[in-house]
């Protein structure tokens, strides 16, 4: 899973504006299993209606944030979950939080319904066919970014398999 954010060159004056706009894009490949597919969701329905979340979404001077969330696989896959809405108080985040709650990310029924085969004999070399390029899935939330609706004043990037925050203030 990864959160981007940045400029939004389409916002006009009619939406207020926002904090900054994060987009969070959801791994779906068939390299992800069940349990990281519980991970990614319960992670981040949660993390949507925490105390922490809501204070950082509400802290900056316009008291909101711009959000969307899509999921992406190999070979350019995508579906917008969440398109942009605004996050500006618990409601706001409450909702968002139960309609990623009540969604199935990963089709399984191409292989079964179950998880995707692992051969513990197999060569690591081999596995670069399943591999996913993140650099499709970082393409798609930057084209999110540029039609994101309202202008925004920061730029964030999280990626939740290290969990490290990186904040920049835009000038």
């Amino acid at each position: 899973m990864v959160f981007l954010c940045g400029a939004s060159p389409a916002a006009n004056a009619v939406v207020p504006g926002t904090d900054a706009n994060v987009v969070t894009a959801i791994d779906v490949s068939d390299s992800i299993g069940r349990y990281e597919e519980w991970l990614q969701q319960t992670g981040l329905v949660r993390a949507l209606v925490h105390p922490a979340f809501l204070r950082a979404a509400t802290a900056g001077p316009r008291r909101r944030i711009g959000f969307a969330v899509f999921i992406w696989s190999s070979e350019g896959k995508f579906d917008l979950l969440v398109p942009w809405t605004v996050i500006g108080s618990a409601e706001d985040a409450a909702r968002v939080s139960q309609a990623l709650a009540s969604v199935t990310l990963i089709d399984r029924t191409h292989y079964g319904g179950g998880d995707m085969e692992q051969d513990a004999d197999a060569d690591p070399a081999a596995m670069h066919d399943r591999l996913t390029d993140m650099s499709e899935a970082i393409a798609f939330a930057s084209l999110l970014l540029t039609l994101a609706p309202a202008p925004r004043l920061a730029r964030i990037l999280f990626r939740p398999r290290n969990c490290r925050f990186r904040w920049r203030r835009c000038s």
